[in-house]
This record gives C-alpha cells, sequence and structure tokens, in this order.
C-alpha cells in the first residue's frame, strides 16, 4: 500500500493484514499505530518525521536487518523531531536497539517480549516510561550517567535474572524526609534460563528502588550496571559498584552469602535491613556509618555478635535483632545514643546498658538465656520493657 498524503497527521491499521506499507510521501504524519499487523515485513517511512509523537509496531517483524536497510525506526528520532513514545511490544525477532546520541524527547518505549540482549539507552533523558516485561534474552542495560533523570515507571519482571524490578512514581512520593531507598531480594535457583549448563551460583532478584529526587540523580543508572544475567555468580553484592551515595535506605535479604564489606561507601544511609541467613558476622566498616539512625537484623540464624567497634555508631538510635537464635554478643560500648533496643528471640543471657543514659525501648521477649540485666535505673529514660518469656 502507497500512502501518498503530505497533510496526513493520523494513521491508524490495527489487526490489519498488510504485509507491505509505504509512507514515505507523508511528512506531517503525527501518530502511526499498527497494533496487531502481525503480517507486515515492510515499511518504509519518511526519512525525516520531524512531527511524529507516537509510533506502535506491536507484533511488527522487526529485525536488526529491518533496522539497517530501511533506516527504521530508529534514524527517526532526531534532535528535532517531538516524537514521545516507541512501542516495539511483541516484536519477536528483534534482538538489537542501540538509541542514537541525538534521541532527546523520547519518553516512552516499549520492548516487551523482544528478544533484545543488550540494550544502549544512549542519551534519553526525557525518558519516563521504560517497558522490558518477559525481555527473556535481556543480559545487559547500559544507560549513561543521568540518562534516566526523568524515569518514573520501569518494568523488568519476566526476565531471567530479575523477576521483579520496580521504580515507583518518584513524583507522587510527598514528604521531604522521604529518604531514597532501595530493597534487593535475592534468591538461588538451580538452573538459569539462559545457560542451563552453567554450574556457577544463581540468583533471581525482586528490588524495588525509591528515589526522590530524579533530577540530581544518577543512581538509577548505577544499579543498572551489575548485569542481568541469572548465572552471574555473586558472592556478594557490592555498593561500590552500583555508587548510591545518596542511598538512605537499603534492605537486603535473601540468600546473599554476605554483608557487602563497602557499605561504608554509602555516605548517606541512615536505614539498614538485613535479612540474610547465610551471614555469620558483619563487616567492620559498618561502623563508618556515621549518619545511620537504624540498623535492623532479621532470620539471621547464624549471626553470632556485632562489631566490637560498634560504639562508633554514633547516630544510631534503633537497634533491632529479632529471631536472630544464635546471636548472643552485645559489646559494652554499645551505641551511647540509642533510644530503641529490640532483642527477640536470641541467646543472649546478660545486658550491660550503663553507656546508654537516653533508652526508651528495651524487648527482651523470649530471650530464653537471659538472666542478668545491669541498668542504671537513675539515668535511664525507659519507657517499655519487655522481660517475657525470660529467665530474670
Amino acid at each position: 500500500m502507497l500512502v501518498e498524503s503530505p497533510k496526513l497527521k493520523s494513521l491508524v491499521f490495527i489487526g490489519s493484514k498488510l504485509s507491505k506499507l509505504d509512507l514515505a510521501l507523508t511528512p506531517q504524519l503525527e501518530t502511526l499505530d499498527l497494533q496487531g499487523c502481525n503480517d507486515l515485513v515492510e515499511l518504509n517511512m519518511p526519512v525525516e518525521c520531524p512531527k511524529l509523537k507516537s509510533l506502535v509496531l506491536n507484533g511488527y517483524k522487526l529485525s536488526n536487518h529491518d533496522l539497517e536497510e530501511l533506516h527504521m525506526p530508529v534514524t527517526m528520532l532526531k534532535a528535532h523531531s517531538t516524537t514521545w513514545i516507541l512501542d516495539l511490544e511483541g516484536c519477536n525477532e528483534l534482538e538489537e536497539l542501540h538509541m542514537p546520541v541525538a534521541c532527546l524527547k523520547l519518553k516512552s518505549l516499549n520492548l516487551s517480549g523482544s528478544k533484545v540482549r543488550n540494550l544502549n539507552l544512549g542519551l534519553t533523558p526525557h525518558l519516563e516510561t521504560l517497558n522490558l516485561e518477559d525481555c527473556h534474552y535481556l543480559q545487559e542495560i547500559h544507560a549513561p550517567m543521568y540518562c534516566l533523570q526523568e524515569l518514573v515507571y520501569f518494568n523488568i519482571s519476566g526476565c531471567s535474572r530479575f523477576i521483579c524490578f520496580e521504580v515507583p512514581d518518584w513524583y507522587e512520593i510527598p514528604g521531604l524526609n522521604h529518604l531514597t531507598s532501595l530493597q534487593l531480594f535475592a534468591e538461588s535457583i538451580y538452573i538459569c534460563p539462559l545457560h542451563s549448563n552453567n554450574t556457577f551460583p544463581k540468583f533471581q532478584f525482586k528490588c524495588f528502588y525509591d528515589e526522590h529526587l530524579p533530577s540530581s540523580s544518577g543512581n538509577l543508572e548505577k544499579l543498572l550496571s551489575f548485569g542481568l544475567c541469572a548465572c552471574i555468580n555473586l558472592e556478594s553484592f557490592s555498593a561500590s559498584s552500583c555508587d548510591l551515595q545518596r542511598l538512605g535506605k537499603l534492605t537486603l535479604e535473601g540468600s546473599i552469602p554476605e554483608v557487602p564489606k563497602d557499605l561504608y561507601l554509602l555516605e548517606s544511609l541512615k536505614e539498614l535491613s538485613l535479612s540474610m541467613k547465610e551471614i555469620r558476622h558483619l563487616p567492620d566498616s559498618i561502623c563508618m556509618l556515621k549518619h545511620l539512625k537504624s540498623l535492623k537484623l532479621s532470620y539471621c540464624p547464624l549471626l553470632e555478635q556485632l562489631p566490637k567497634d560498634i560504639g562508633r555508631l554514633e547516630s544510631l538510635e534503633e537497634l533491632h535483632l529479632t529471631d536472630c537464635i544464635s546471636f548472643w554478643g552485645i559489646p559494652d560500648n554499645i551505641c551511647p545514643n540509642l533510644k530503641c533496643l529490640n532483642l527477640n528471640g536470641c541467646k543472649v543471657s546478660n545486658l550491660n546498658l550503663g553507656k546508654t543514659p537516653h533508652l526508651e525501648r528495651l524487648d527482651l521477649a523470649g530471650c530464653k538465656d537471659f538472666v542478668e540485666l545491669h541498668m542504671p535505673v537513675d539515668s535511664l529514660k525507659l519507657k517499655y520493657l519487655d522481660l517475657s518469656g525470660c529467665k530474670l
């Protein structure tokens, strides 16, 4: 079909059996929707589409060869273009997509269901929506610093390593005290969907990332940089590899074998939550988190004690160790500004709180081995005390 209409602005063929479409003579086109045109194998676009705002090619049999021979659709997205949406959902033959440097106005990119392995986003500073759902072959996303400043929706569910990766809408999060946070849940899997013969330890992740100042961030790009292939040997989650300097809240759960030794690089960290069933100790470097206010350790059955220099966490106000059934060691120089101490279900037998004058809450419920408590009453501000289940 040849369309010769210099003034045409919108063209919609949904579910058509078109096999070839020539739009070379439609320079004013703003919207092109070819959703469900599964028989379409050839599409000829104008050399330049300065007014194109939406391009939907769901199900089109687009391949790398098409991109090279037809120069479509990527080369249309030039700096002067007004293109907002590029929807390639269900383009099952598409394996590579390299966004051009000058793709400055693209706001939405949908590649769900494609065979893309390596995605180079280039400079897409105004991208708001990125949908990579069920891209089972995806291994790497290259996102240069600050190219995802305005991203508000990111879907990578169904990929081999990440079973879930959610980025909430930053613009709808109220309050000035909200912390940039990362929750990473890692679980072991036995077979990599892409490399069944690989013998390295394999992990799948659920990841929730929440950043409230996108205009000044580069954190999300760094977070994506440590790869997506499920057969990568993950011995530890490195803070330095992600370079999340502004991260205020971090949650690590699941089968990650050890706590990152470079946590001290997260200079703004205020809340740290760990639920890691394989860890036996915390790195000494954790004592360098000078802004940390809350440390929560739960369901860490092999953890026995805290670092000896834990008292260096002068900003720490809350310390929770719940259901850490092997934990017995609380140093006498516990954090001086501590207000809440929760040891529910631990193996602690004695406790000296002489250097915690600001303590308000103490929970020792379920500490069956607990027999001795030293607590200078005249210097404490204690409001809540639970000793149920103790031998005291």
